[in-house]
């Protein structure tokens, strides 16, 4: 069972010899998390560094949608290259998950 899908780039390829575009699924983890609270983390200012440094890959990569779920950490990973772009990343509630522990 998937644990914790956290963000979720979506980037849209064409390819050359067919007429249809490819569809490139690019998973992240959320960027490191502070240790409280507990339940809820945030990003610690290295996991900011990192989400700031996704934003790039994110528009290097021709990204055009991201998903992730409500935690805070998700969606501050998400936040930068979400702003960059000018995408509203879909948030999907992840229910019943749990968490690896680090």
């Amino acid at each position: 069972m998937l644990r914790s899908i956290v963000l979720i780039l979506i980037a849209a390829l064409p390819l050359a010899a067919q007429e249809r575009a490819a569809t490139t699924v690019i998973l992240v983890r959320h960027a490191e998390k502070a240790a409280t609270p507990a339940d809820d983390p945030p990003l610690t200012k290295a996991g900011q560094a990192r989400a700031r440094a996704l934003a790039v890959i994110a528009h290097d990569a021709g990204v055009t949608a991201i998903v992730t779920t409500q935690f805070v950490r998700s969606r501050t990973t998400a936040e930068p290259a979400a702003s960059a772009l000018g995408i509203t990343p879909e948030v999907v509630r992840a229910v019943g998950a749990t968490h690896a522990q680090d």
